[in-house]
């Protein structure tokens, strides 16, 4: 059955990316993508085009990775997804951070921010906090880089999601070094 190939392809591709095995990882989620675009198949294939940008994101194609998003945030938005948009629109505001396109950055995550409050998830909480943090830190507003980062820490704690109390105190940590 084609839906299963696909998603076995996707979560072959999500094994890969977690052991960051990129070019395998991109390889089965190609594979996902042909099927799922064969199958007209949109929310899978929203999904496939957001872990692709993922993956362009993490191998330095950020260009190639806002493709990929957009693609996704078209899809989504289309269907209503609102759980789907906010982790796409982290997504492009981690982008356009990169891309040093601060205003478009600070757009998109409010935006997730802001849908991320609505739905009351907190584990996309802090992912938002997080990114807003190293956005403020990339425009030197430090002290509202911290501000971030220990609202993420406050959530994160509070939840026990271990890897983002993990990433929000290292950032913490390493910004206020800096600070002295």
């Amino acid at each position: 059955d084609s839906i299963k190939l696909a998603e076995t392809y996707n979560i072959i591709g999500i094994n890969y990316y977690d052991q960051k095995n990129y070019e395998k990882a991109f390889e089965n989620f190609q594979n996902a993508m042909k099927i799922r675009i064969q199958l007209k198949d949109e929310t899978g294939l929203s999904s496939i085009y957001n872990n692709i940008g993922e993956v362009y994101r993490l191998t330095n194609e950020p260009d190639l990775a806002q493709d990929f998003f957009e693609k996704a945030i078209i899809i989504n938005r289309r269907n209503n997804r609102m759980q789907s948009l906010a982790i796409n629109y982290n997504n492009m505001g981690i982008v356009y951070t990169l891309q040093k396109k601060y205003d478009s950055a600070n757009y998109y995550l409010i935006e997730s921010l802001r849908l991320s409050k609505i739905l009351n998830d907190n584990e996309m909480l802090t992912q938002n906090y997080i990114s807003l943090g190293n956005l403020q830190e990339k425009l030197n507003n430090k002290e509202n880089a911290l501000k971030n980062y220990d609202s993420a820490f406050k959530i994160a704690q509070s939840q026990g999601y271990m890897i983002q109390i993990e990433n929000a105190a290292s950032a913490l940590s390493k910004l206020q070094k800096e600070m002295g």
